[in-house]
């Protein structure tokens, strides 16, 4: 047996702990630590060395501008590539300060995605450093904020970018390298000694590599990965031999290179000095013959338009592409020429959440599948017209950043899934297509699991008497109770042969109201009062709100006012982003009242928000009436679309004659019968903090908040909608029409006032919390102190906010008033106000939230 012989060497890094370094092979070094467990990135390659030392991991075009000229390249060439890459870095001077740490350096990567790229960043991960991938088409901005948000000093770029670094070195203080190019580091020396291999206790929590976000809604935003998420994320592996035509600065990209590592497949990269062409990506799909192509949609297009370029997709096992949605006529010819193509579906932020993978004689390509893994934390938001928005809960371990509060800890992803046809529709259009006799009612419909077992030929058409046999008691339980009626089958209800004189709508609350009967059980209300509530999902982005011909002709006889409450609660979205489905919807909606049939247009209520001059100077009062300036909004794409749609709301008054008002809300905190305040709202998690901060601060604010059952009350005062003692039939708009001023805003908010600091802290000692008071810029530094995982402490997910908002000696926004006379002397809820100290209230919420925590 060879021996092998150990020298410690004196490293180029502190710390103490230490691995070994061997003047042998990296076959030599791999087998001494085959025992070890694979803990980075490193050990990956180092255990793939110890595998199979000469099978070959990547080709690249040999020549600068090659398609055809690709060149192997072993896992042992790799590693002494990477080997090599080390010394001569350390050599320049890129050297990390702890390469045992727990957080590690980090050091940014700008350039082509060559073999040069894959190179130097096995190299830096042997050298311990955090690696922050760039992409190569960033503005100055984004860069600097890029590498001020990762606390990152040095940056390698190739010449290419030599512009872009000038540019980052005039913003902020960086050290720049040179990337290495391959007559660097392929060594003709085999005697070298191998480079140090330093780790820590817990290398596999150190950071690996730091992807960014696109930056499509505001400036690009570092995700960090550890080296134990990267290998989770790659072992899936890639059974093919591929072809990558993406940058590795993508995390499709890096997660397609690694993901062929651990497969142990080779993987064959687009000559990156080569634009992306039709012509020059089927030259080299024709030499290097993969099994699989991962790439854009942009890319298929280009290959789509020869009959050349297609052969090469067929010739393919699998066609995989991400990062944007495929055209539907694209995707469909190339299936239908034979090309199994699959999508992927998910985000840098995310992982991956679902694909398009199915049996080979499936040609459905285009409908995404959860991944098994993945279904139990998506949800899919209605949002109206059988469009959801997807929200990824917390708990997905590929999940490393979340957008909202609402549920907890979730991402919401800003992209709709469209579903599928809904079975009334079908079930229409396949009655149409029927003889009367053969006709099919709704009631007639049972939907069973699709995993139900029934009696089936080997085609898989049903065994109809061995059928029917098996479903005997369902069946004869469908025509026992055909005829009944179910309140939820009936748009409105009816009386005698004609709909019901009064219709009022409430726009954004169906799902509110299913899961409010979910948790109260149905039972809370009569069959009669559920007779009255009808779920109607709708599309306000279109001119015929997404509804069929029938409901949109009833009610237009009988709609008498709208609630307009509808509007997506995400601070992140610029204000064009509410352009489509708010701003456009609540037009379209005043076209729909003014276009009933009804002796008046049907009135519409708007319900804003104070952020919609919650940015007036101070000191400041803000009357009951349009803001001066738009520019008073708060400075978020919210508070702006409030604003705006504001003023449609004012013009459609002044130039109808419609009865159209704002409801100005303000804070809605819980309700007065349960205290039930959503706990991952700003002001409940910095309550909760006294649970691991054990303290809260004082604040020099005076609240003015309303309970949720309060409001609603008001609301419907505002809107003429309750019932007085000596009516019994309101009427819509019948406080309101008697301002008969329509530059009225109301201004919905308790009349009460409150003292944070000298009130509420007391009740909430009173409720039985137990913390310290401190001033507001300590609670922020302990805050920043405690625990990190949000978990444990969710208040820490809030620290930038909080950051922003408190830890300064700024003054607070108690100058800005918010007039409320008018408001007031129209809904007698707001009139005689609510007290929250004094009322119990704050007990109440503490004791929800304490089943919530």
């Amino acid at each position: 047996m060879e021996l092998i012989t150990l020298s410690m060497v004196s490293l180029p890094f502190g710390g103490k702990n230490t691995y070994i370094t061997t003047n042998g092979s990296a076959e030599h070094l791999a087998q001494q630590l085959v025992d070890a467990p694979v803990e980075t990135i490193n050990d990956l390659l180092l255990s793939k060395v110890h595998e199979g030392p000469k099978s070959v991991f990547i080709s690249y075009p040999a020549t600068v501008r090659g398609q055809n000229d690709y060149i192997d390249y072993t896992v042992s060439e790799i590693d002494e590539f990477a080997d090599e890459a080390a010394r001569k870095y350390v050599a320049s001077g890129i050297v990390t300060e702890n390469a045992t740490d727990q957080h590690a350096e980090v050091v940014a990567i700008l350039a082509p995605s060559n073999l040069d790229y894959v190179v130097s960043v096995f190299a830096l991960s042997r050298m311990g450093f955090a690696i922050l991938f760039l992409s190569n088409r960033l503005s100055t901005e984004a860069y600097v904020n890029l590498l001020k948000q990762t606390n990152c000093r040095k940056v390698i770029a190739s010449s290419h970018h030599a512009k872009s670094v000038e540019n980052m070195q005039s913003e902020c203080l960086i050290s720049v390298y040179r990337i290495l190019e391959k007559h660097d580091y392929q060594s003709t020396q085999s005697n070298e000694p191998r480079f140090p291999v330093v780790k820590g206790v817990s290398a596999s929590k150190r950071i690996s590599f730091i992807i960014h976000s696109s930056g499509s809604t505001g400036l690009p935003k570092p995700i960090f990965q550890t080296h134990a998420a990267c290998l989770s994320n790659y072992s899936s592996g890639i059974p093919y031999r591929a072809f990558l035509s993406l940058p590795l600065f993508h995390n499709y990209g890096i997660s397609t290179l690694f993901r062929a590592l651990v497969a142990g497949k080779n993987i064959a990269m687009y000559n990156s000095n080569l634009p992306l062409s039709g012509s020059t990506l089927t030259n080299a799909m024709e030499v290097v013959r993969p099994d699989s192509l991962h790439c854009v949609p942009y890319a298929l297009k280009l290959m789509a338009e020869t009959q050349r370029g297609i052969e090469a997709l067929k010739r393919c096992k699998l066609v995989l592409f991400g990062g944007s949605s495929c055209p539907d006529d694209l995707g469909g010819r190339l299936v239908d020429a034979g090309v199994y193509l699959v999508g992927h579906y998910g985000a840098t932020e995310l992982g991956q959440l679902m694909t398009s993978f199915r049996d080979p004689g499936d040609k459905v390509w285009n409908y995404m599948r959860p991944l098994p893994s993945v279904k139990p934390f998506l949800r899919m938001e209605p949002i109206g017209n059988d469009i959801f928005e997807l929200i990824v809960l917390d708990g997905l371990p590929s999940k490393v950043l979340s957008n909202s509060d609402d549920p907890p800890n979730i991402l919401s992803h800003q992209g709709y899934i469209y579903a599928a046809p809904n079975y009334p529709r079908c079930l229409e259009e396949a009655n149409d297509k029927a003889e009367g006799f053969g006709r099919i009612s709704l009631e007639m419909v049972e939907i069973l699991d699709c995993g139900v077992e029934y009696p089936r030929t080997d085609k898989g058409t049903v065994i109809r008497g061995a059928f029917y046999k098996q479903l005997a008691e369902l069946i004869d339980s469908i025509y026992a109770h055909f005829g009944e009626a179910k309140a939820d089958w009936n748009y409105f209800a009816r009386r005698g042969n004609t709909y019901i004189d009064r219709s009022n709508w409430v726009t954004g609350c169906s799902y509110t109201w299913i899961t409010t009967l979910s948790s109260r059980g149905i039972s809370t209300l009569s069959a009669k009062e559920l007779g009255k509530i009808s779920c109607v999902p709708a599309d306000l982005s279109v001119p015929t709100l997404g509804l069929g011909d029938e409901i949109i002709e009833e009610m237009r006889d009988s709609l008498t006012a709208v609630i307009h409450s509808a509007w997506a609660v995400n601070f992140n979205l610029g204000v064009r982003s509410f352009e489509p489905h708010h701003i456009r919807g609540t037009y379209n909606l005043l076209n729909f009242c003014l276009a009933t049939r009804t002796i008046q247009p049907a009135d519409l209520f708007f319900c804003s928000s104070i952020s919609a001059a919650g940015g007036t100077p101070i000191p400041s009062t803000v009357y009951e009436t349009y803001v001066a300036h738009l520019e008073h909004a708060q400075n978020m794409g919210y508070a702006q679309s409030k604003v705006v749609t504001e003023y449609i709301v004012k013009s459609a008054a002044e130039k109808t004659g419609m009865m159209a008002r704002v409801l100005r809300l303000g804070q809605i905190i819980g309700d007065t019968e349960h205290g039930m305040w959503n706990p991952t709202e700003a002001i409940p998690l910095m309550i909760r903090s006294v649970n691991t901060v054990k303290a809260l601060p004082t604040l020099d604010e005076t609240p003015s908040w309303m309970p949720i059952d309060f409001m609603a009350r008001s609301c419907i005062e505002l809107a003429g909608l309750a019932s007085e003692p000596d009516r019994t039939t309101p009427r819509a708009g019948h406080c309101a029409m008697a301002e008969g001023d329509p530059s009225v805003v109301y201004q919905v908010q308790k009349s009460r006032l409150f003292d944070w600091t000298r009130d509420f802290l007391p009740a909430l000692h009173e409720a039985g919390l137990d913390f310290t008071v401190v001033k507001q810029r300590e609670w922020v530094k302990l805050l920043k102190e405690s625990n990190t995982d949000p978990i444990k402490n969710p208040t820490f997910k809030l620290l930038d906010f909080f950051t922003d908002k408190y830890d300064n000696d700024d003054p607070g926004r108690e100058g800005l008033v918010f007039d409320t006379t008018k408001t007031a002397g129209r809904s007698k809820t707001v009139e005689n106000g609510f007290d929250v100290v004094s009322s119990g209230l704050v007990s109440k919420m503490v004791s929800w939230w304490r089943t919530q925590w």
